[in-house]
């Protein structure tokens, strides 16, 4: 028994394909339907940074986060609201949560113009938080 596989295809030749005229064109219509598909998507969210600002603004008594799918509406949360507040880091990229009234909001470091900003921030809406964990406590035990 003979083999057609190319040897020196190295280890594509594993699996061999083998497509008729219109089977090989419906394949490449297909993979150029899909590299169209990814193309289109990544044009999309490269304008979609250039056209959609979106605001991180603290306010006297409230923060104001983008929100929604492709962050371009606004909701402003009051300080008072904040339960907790917490950092993660993955891959060197810091992100900021907040809980408010059972809901998660994200606060990426990539939002702000630098670190300094991040950081200031960060402790600026922990406070908020340990001060309300402080209230509930001290109000537990008034009479």
């Amino acid at each position: 028994m003979t083999s057609h596989l190319n040897e020196s295809a190295g280890p594509f030749s594993v699996i061999p394909l083998v497509l008729g005229p219109s089977g090989a064109a419906l394949f490449y219509w297909i993979l150029a339907a899909m590299s169209a598909v990814f193309t289109l998507m990544i044009l999309f969210t490269t304008a979609r940074q250039f056209f959609i600002h979106q605001i991180l603004e603290l306010g006297k008594d409230a923060i104001v986060l983008p929100r929604g799918v492709f962050k371009t509406r606004n909701i402003r949360i009051p300080y008072q609201e904040i339960d907790r507040v917490w950092e993660t880091e993955i891959s060197g990229h810091k992100s900021l949560f907040l809980t408010v009234g059972g809901r998660q909001w994200k606060i990426a470091s990539s939002l702000l113009p630098d670190m300094a900003s991040y950081i200031a921030i960060r402790d600026y809406l922990s406070s908020y938080a340990h001060r309300k964990d402080e209230n509930k406590y001290n109000a537990s035990y008034e009479v």
